[in-house]
C-alpha cells in the first residue's frame, strides 16, 4: 500500500527529474532508506545503477534545506552539477579555483534572505579550508543542512587504490554538525572497503544498503590482447573503425596510467584518422571543458584519460572501454568497465597487456599495502587465466556467476585467445632477464643497456643506487616490529635480490633518467619512512621471496 511519502517521492521523481520510474528496485530501496531512516547510510551499488539519484531525489523533496555533496575531483563535480542544472535544479558549487569572494558572495545572499540552493557541491580539496568550515558553521546555525553526502566514498579507505588522505578533513566538519546525517556512496565496496569507509568517516550505527543488484555485466564483451605479439595501434585502430561502422554516435574511453601516455595515444590515433583527445587533471579548466564538450558532442570519438577521472558517467553511446595501461586493482578495473554500456547497450572492454606495463605496474604496486598488492595480482591472473572473465571478477567480488559462453574471449571458441596467450607466455619467458641476472656479479648486471633510455647512465651510479636500496631495506628489516614467522626468515641475500629488482625495473621502464631517479627516490623514501615508524616495508611484504 502506497503512503503519502511514497506518492510524494514518485511525484518528485517525475516532476524534478522527469523519470517515470526508478531504474531498479535496488535504486528505489536505497532512496527510500535515505528518505526514512534517521541514521547514517552507506549505499554500495555497481556502476550505472543510479546511485546519485538516491540522495538527489530526497534533496529536492525538502524545501529550504541544503544537501552538502563532497566529491573527489573537479571532473565528478562538473558532471553532476551540469546534470542538475539541465534538470533546472538549483545547485551551487565550490572547488579549488573558487576564492574568498565566491564564498562571501554566497554568504551575503543567505544573509539577505535569498532562497537557498538544494545542493552545494564541493571537492574534497575545499573541505580543509577555513572559509568552507565557516560556511558550514553558518549553514548549521541557520538549520539549513539536510545531509552530508560523500560520493566515491571508497576514496576514504586506505584499502582502495584511490585512497585520499584529505578525506580525514570530513571528520571535523561532521563533529561540528552533530545532528546532521552522512550518506556515503560507492560502486566498488567490497566487505573490507565498506567497513573501512564506515570507520574512516565515523559512520556510527550506519545502515549498509548493498541491495541484491546483479553486478554481472553480460552486455559487455571482455577480452585481453598482448602488446608484445601484435602491433597494438593497428589492432586498436581496426577495433575502433569496426565500431564506427556498426554503431551510430559511437564513442569510447582509453585509460592510461600516465598523462604522457594519454598524449601519445591521442596523437597516434588522430594521425590515423580517429579524432582522439588527451584528457587529464593537468589540463587547465577551459581546455578540459572544451575537450569534454567535443567528446560529448561527437566531434572527438575517443578520449584518452588517466585512471580515476570521472568521465563518461552520463554519456550515451560509450561502446568500448580500453585499458592501454594495466588497471592496478580489480576494483579500479570494474569501475572503469562500468563507463561502457551504461544504458544496457552492447559494449566491449579490452585490456592491452605488455611485459613492460606489467613490470612498471608491479614496481608501483609493490610499495602499496598487501591488500592492494593482492588485488593487483588478481588483475594479472585475470589477464592470463583461461577461465571465463565474468566468472573471475564475480568471484573476486564475492558472488557467483555461470560461464558467459560468448561474452568473453576465454569462452568464445573463435577468439584465438588460447593461442595468443601461449605466444605471450613464450615471449615473456624468452625476455625475462631478471632470473638470469640473479647470480651474476653486480657489475655485470649494471652494464649500461640500451633499454629505451635517452641517455645511458654510468655503471657506478646504478651500482650506488642498488647499494643504497640494500642499506635501506636492511635497516627497515632490522627495525621493523611487525615481522611474522615467514618474514623473519628472510636473509641478506633475499634483500639484495629485492634491491636488484627494484633498481632494474626503475631503470628499464622509465624513458628519461629524471624519471628513473624519481622512481629510485620514491622507493628509498618509502622504505626509510617505514623504518622510522618501525613498520616492515610493503616492498618486503609483497616480494615473492619463496619463488627465488
Amino acid at each position: 500500500m502506497e503512503t503519502d511519502l511514497d506518492l510524494e517521492m514518485f511525484e518528485s521523481l517525475n516532476d524534478a527529474f522527469r523519470y517515470g520510474s526508478f531504474k531498479s528496485n535496488e535504486q528505489r530501496n536505497a532512496t527510500w532508506t535515505v528518505l526514512t531512516e534517521t541514521c547514517d547510510v552507506l549505499i554500495n551499488l555497481p556502476p550505472a545503477a543510479g546511485k546519485s539519484l538516491c540522495f538527489q531525489l530526497p534533496g529536492v523533496m525538502f524545501p529550504n534545506k541544503i544537501t552538502i555533496v563532497i566529491v573527489p575531483d573537479n571532473n565528478t563535480l562538473e558532471e553532476q552539477v551540469e546534470y542538475l542544472e539541465n534538470k533546472k535544479i538549483d545547485v551551487q558549487f565550490f572547488n579549488s579555483k573558487f576564492y574568498k569572494k565566491n564564498f562571501e558572495n554566497f554568504i551575503n545572499k543567505l544573509n539577505d534572505g535569498n532562497s537557498v540552493p538544494r545542493f552545494i557541491y564541493v571537492t574534497i580539496a575545499v573541505c580543509a579550508s577555513d572559509l568552507f568550515k565557516e560556511l558550514i558553521k553558518k549553514l548549521y546555525d541557520k538549520d539549513l543542512i539536510l545531509t552530508f553526502v560523500v560520493d566515491e566514498a571508497h576514496c576514504a579507505s586506505d584499502k582502495s587504490i584511490d585512497y585520499n588522505k584529505s578525506y580525514k578533513e570530513i571528520i571535523p566538519i561532521r563533529d561540528s554538525c552533530p545532528n546532521v546525517r552522512l550518506i556515503a556512496l560507492t560502486s566498488i565496496g567490497t566487505g573490507d572497503i565498506n567497513n573501512d569507509i564506515k570507520t574512516s568517516l565515523k559512520m556510527l550505527n550506519a545502515i549498509e544498503n548493498n541491495g541484491s543488484y546483479n553486478w554481472i555485466r553480460p552486455n559487455i564483451y571482455i577480452d585481453v590482447k598482448f602488446k608484445d605479439i601484435l602491433d597494438p595501434f593497428d589492432d586498436l585502430t581496426q577495433l575502433i573503425t569496426n565500431f564506427k561502422q556498426a554503431m551510430d554516435n559511437f564513442s569510447g574511453i582509453i585509460f592510461c596510467r600516465k598523462r604522457e601516455e594519454t598524449i601519445l595515444v591521442a596523437n597516434e590515433l588522430s594521425r590515423r584518422g580517429i579524432p582522439t583527445a588527451s584528457y587529464s587533471s593537468k589540463l587547465d579548466h577551459n581546455e578540459r571543458v572544451k575537450t569534454k564538450k567535443d567528446w560529448m558532442r561527437g566531434k572527438v570519438v575517443m578520449l584518452a584519460v588517466t585512471h580515476g577521472l570521472g568521465v563518461g558517467l552520463n554519456k550515451f553511446g560509450v561502446g568500448c572501454v580500453i585499458h592501454w595501461s594495466l588497471p592496478l586493482t580489480m576494483e579500479q578495473y570494474y569501475r572503469d568497465v562500468g563507463r561502457a554500456g551504461r544504458f544496457g547497450g552492447k559494449a566491449l572492454s579490452r585490456i592491452y597487456l605488455g611485459v613492460e606495463d606489467w613490470m612498471n605496474a608491479q614496481y608501483l604496486m609493490m610499495g602499496k599495502s598487501s591488500h592492494l598488492f593482492s588485488s593487483f595480482e588478481n588483475v594479472l591472473q585475470f589477464c592470463v587465466a583461461d577461465a571465463c572473465r565474468h566468472v573471475l571478477y564475480s568471484k573476486y567480488f564475492g558472488f557467483n556467476a555461470e560461464p558467459c559462453q560468448m561474452a568473453c574471449d576465454a569462452c568464445e571458441r573463435d577468439s584465438h585467445y588460447e593461442k595468443s596467450l601461449e605466444k605471450f607466455k613464450i615471449y615473456n619467458n624468452q625476455r625475462r632477464l631478471l632470473p638470469k641476472h640473479l647470480k651474476l656479479p653486480i657489475t655485470e648486471i649494471y652494464k649500461p643497456q640500451p633499454i629505451r633510455m635517452i641517455r645511458r647512465e654510468k655503471v657506478d651510479v646504478r651500482v650506488h643506487n642498488y647499494r643504497q636500496l640494500v642499506l635501506a631495506l636492511r635497516n627497515n628489516f632490522k627495525r621493523a616490529e611487525n615481522l611474522n614467522k615467514y618474514n623473519s626468515q628472510i636473509e641478506h641475500e633475499n634483500l639484495c635480490r629485492l634491491a636488484r629488482n627494484l633498481e632494474y625495473i626503475a631503470f628499464s621502464t622509465n624513458l628519461k633518467m629524471s624519471k628513473y631517479w624519481s622512481a629510485i627516490r620514491r622507493a628509498s623514501k618509502s622504505i626509510h619512512d617505514d623504518a622510522i615508524s618501525k613498520t616492515l616495508s610493503n616492498y618486503i611484504k609483497n616480494y615473492k621471496f619463496k619463488s627465488e
